[in-house]
């Protein structure tokens, strides 16, 4: 059988370790931690998966930082298909490593699993955990992803560039004005969004599958067909990878990445011209993203327009 993966509505990964853990992408967060939330777990001593992780992590049980180390990597930047990539990390309350010292090793074998987790809890945990938000989303009719939780990697990448990159953009008169105006329209489309789609149940067919495809096709909307400037393998404009460290992820990739070439040679017009390249190209996918969530009956902006958007560069 051939299935049409560019049909798919999420991908769901699972790896292994010993703490909870999780990379995502931002649609993915509503149904994976509600998931935990009612996801038994008596065999780990807890009344739910999520009760276990709070035990262990005070912080943030998600990271939007995708990276490229296992196979969602071309479901996310090839196609912007949301994804979960869920884990079992090391407890590093307790052990000193950085990584699971076994990993990708040929000692990483059947019996040092059965040594180190000698009842396979912790695997059927997670296993049960991809099983019950699989199944939410292939019989939910209405798919549970909420499409404002795009707005915070959206605006941490934006002070990320803020904060490192800021004032040098400021001293060659290159602004942010533009991407940020784009964030606070994808914000306002969401809202929009979702107001509407919760002030009913009474969906048809027709209409349930007109808002799952505009769910989904937000992260479609992230996708640069041409590639990135600073590499035409990945295509996200908005989730991208570390050239220099693939399990690491960056925002914005081509805004970032063009910036930290320019802030070591600053004085290259070339390179400033790629990073207004990069913010177009940003702006472009962002304001696509808001652009899918507008009613597809109306063949105008969703948003009205005064002036010209001076998007790159201040007067």
């Amino acid at each position: 059988m051939v299935a049409d993966v560019s049909e798919g509505c999420e991908v769901i990964t699972a790896d292994a370790g010993d703490r909870s853990g999780g990379l995502l992408g931002p649609q993915a967060v509503d149904g994976r931690e509600h998931v935990s939330v009612t996801a038994p777990e008596p065999a780990l001593g807890f009344s739910t998966l999520y009760d276990h992780w709070r035990g262990r992590e005070k912080g943030n049980l998600f990271s939007y930082s995708l990276g490229s180390p296992s196979e969602h990597w071309s479901f996310y930047q090839m196609l912007g298909t949301p994804i979960v990539y869920m884990m079992w990390e090391i407890d590093f309350a307790r052990w000193s490593w950085n990584d699971f010292p076994l990993y990708h090793t040929v000692y990483e074998t059947f019996s040092a699993m059965a040594h180190l987790d000698p009842e396979f809890v912790y695997h059927q945990a997670l296993g049960r955990l991809w099983a019950v938000l699989a199944q939410r989303l292939a019989q939910q009719p209405l798919l549970p992803i909420d499409v404002r939780d795009v707005e915070k990697p959206l605006r941490l990448g934006l002070d990320h560039i803020r904060r490192s990159y800021g004032q040098l953009m400021d001293r060659h008169n290159v602004s942010l004005g533009g991407l940020e105006r784009a964030v606070q329209r994808y914000v306002t489309a969401a809202q929009r969004f979702h107001k509407k789609i919760i002030s009913r149940t009474d969906y048809s067919d027709l209409e349930l599958r007109q808002i799952n495809d505009q769910m989904v096709g937000v992260e479609r909307s992230f996708v640069d067909p041409n590639g990135l400037l600073v590499d035409e393998q990945n295509r996200n404009a908005v989730f991208g990878t570390d050239p220099d460290h693939e399990y690491n992820g960056v925002l914005f990739p081509d805004v970032v990445e063009t910036l930290l070439q320019v802030s070591e040679q600053s004085e290259q017009p070339d390179l400033w011209q790629c990073v207004r390249r990069a913010l177009a190209a940003a702006i472009f996918v962002v304001n696509g993203a808001a652009a899918s969530l507008a009613d597809p009956s109306h063949f105008v902006r969703p948003w009205p327009e005064t002036e010209p958007d001076q998007t790159l560069t201040r007067n």
